[in-house]
C-alpha cells in the first residue's frame, strides 16, 4: 500500500493569514471613515453653497428681494432657510411665514450628520449664531434688518464633528459682494 500525503494548509499558516488580514482592516478602517467624514463636510458646503446659489437665481430670475436666514445653534447644529420677498425691497420679506425653502437642519438632517457651521464672519469679525442675508435682484449681498451693503466677503467655516469635538481642518465658503458662492478650500 502507497501512502498518499494530502498537501493544504496548516491551522498555524491559516491563524498567520488571518491574523495579517485583520491588521491590515485594523490600519485601513480610520482612513476609510475620515474620507467618509470628509465627503459628508464637502457635501455640506457644497448644500449650502447650491442653497446661497439659489437664492441668488431666484432674486435675479423674479426681480424680487430673496432673504436667507442662517441660524449656526451650536456647532453641530444650526438651520437655513429661504423666504422669498414681493417686490426688489428687502423689507417686504416676511420670515414669519413658512419658508420657501428649508428649513435644513445641520447635524440632525441626514446630509450634514457629522459636519457643522463652525462660525459666520466678515471682515474677520464674528456675525455671531445667526444671520439674515438679503440679496437683491442685482445680485448685491445685505445684511438684515438694517439693510446694509456687506462690507467684505463672508466666510462660513465648516468643521467634521465626533462626539462634538472638532476633528480634521476646517473648510471655508466664501459669499462675496457679488452674491456668488465660493468654496475656497
Amino acid at each position: 500500500m502507497s501512502q498518499s500525503r494530502q498537501r493544504g494548509f496548516t491551522l498555524i499558516e491559516f491563524m498567520i493569514v488571518v491574523a495579517i488580514l485583520a491588521i491590515l482592516t485594523a490600519l485601513a478602517v480610520p482612513t476609510i471613515s475620515g474620507t467618509m467624514g470628509d465627503s459628508r463636510l464637502r457635501d455640506a458646503m457644497n448644500e449650502v453653497r447650491f442653497f446661497l446659489a439659489e437664492a441668488r437665481a431666484r432674486a435675479t430670475e423674479r426681480n424680487v428681494a430673496v432673504v436667507v436666514v442662517i441660524d449656526r445653534g451650536t456647532p453641530l447644529g444650526g438651520d437655513f432657510a429661504l423666504w422669498e420677498g414681493t417686490s426688489r425691497d428687502c423689507s417686504t420679506v416676511d420670515t414669519s411665514t413658512p419658508a420657501l425653502l428649508g428649513p435644513y437642519v445641520m447635524g440632525t438632517d441626514l446630509r450634514f450628520r457629522e459636519t457643522g457651521l463652525s462660525s459666520i464672519s466678515m471682515g474677520g469679525t464674528d456675525q455671531g449664531a445667526s444671520i439674515d442675508l438679503c440679496i437683491r435682484p442685482d445680485g448685491g449681498v445685505y445684511l438684515r434688518p438694517a439693510v446694509t451693503p456687506i462690507t467684505g466677503p463672508l466666510q462660513f467655516r465648516f468643521r467634521r464633528y465626533e462626539a462634538a469635538d472638532p476633528v480634521g481642518v476646517e473648510r471655508i465658503l466664501r459669499l462675496n459682494f457679488n452674491g456668488i458662492p465660493r468654496i475656497e478650500r
